[in-house]
């Protein structure tokens, strides 16, 4: 997410088997101003809504964070990561 040139956003997503896997964001202090994060993660929405990509997306064990995906339909999924010299069990979500 850019205004006037400066990067207020920017995340990391994986394409894959027809699965977009959302990991990460990162925003400047103006972005978080902003709420650039929202309007990164909104476009992925747009410029894939109605395709043959899958989102998979990490919550953590945020509350508000897993509703918005349940809101549009998203199930939540359990999987194994490796983080920190451990193996974890994170929430993903898949619609």
């Amino acid at each position: 997410v850019k205004k006037d040139e400066e990067t207020l956003s920017s995340g990391m997503f994986f394409f894959f088997n027809r699965t977009i896997t959302y990991y990460t964001t990162t925003n400047t202090n103006s972005g978080n101003s902003a709420n650039a994060q929202s309007y990164l993660i909104d476009s992925i929405f747009q410029n894939y809504a109605g395709s043959h990509w899958v989102l998979e997306a990490y919550s953590g064990t945020h509350k508000g964070v897993s509703r918005f995906y349940e809101s549009f339909g998203a199930k939540q999924k359990l999987v194994k990561v490796w983080q920190d010299q451990r193996l974890l069990v994170q929430n993903i979500f898949r619609r």
